[in-house]
């Protein structure tokens, strides 16, 4: 796959819109401003996302064994949802991971004001 310009910043927009959601949803405050506590909720986005590729994966296997046509495509459109599921999720990871630095840096800045 090539390297394109236009889709990573497509993508960072995503994380962007996401991050702006996250912001409208908790406020400025929403992990008690400790960086483990959001390492808590990064990691239970990233639980999601390796659930929904699991679910990928099953369906997928599922699909390919599989000996009637009704059922394969029942197979392939759960594959497709799941992997438009983690694709939704690591969106939500990346934006978890902004704000886990977006803090880190806050941070560095109340240290050197002291």
């Amino acid at each position: 796959m090539d390297w394109d310009f236009n889709r990573i910043t497509d993508v960072l927009l995503e994380v962007r819109g996401e991050r702006e959601n996250q912001h409208l949803r908790y406020g400025n405050n929403p992990f008690n401003d400790t960086v483990y506590n959001m390492m808590l909720v990064l990691a239970e986005e990233v639980g999601e996302v390796s659930a929904a590729l699991v679910e990928t994966r099953v369906n997928e296997m599922e699909a390919d064994s599989c000996t009637s046509a009704s059922l394969c495509d029942k197979y392939i459109t759960k594959a497709e949802a799941a992997i438009k599921h983690a694709r939704k999720e690591l969106i939500q990871v990346s934006a978890v991971a902004v704000a886990m630095v977006e803090l880190i840096d806050s941070l560095k800045r109340e240290e050197s004001t002291c």
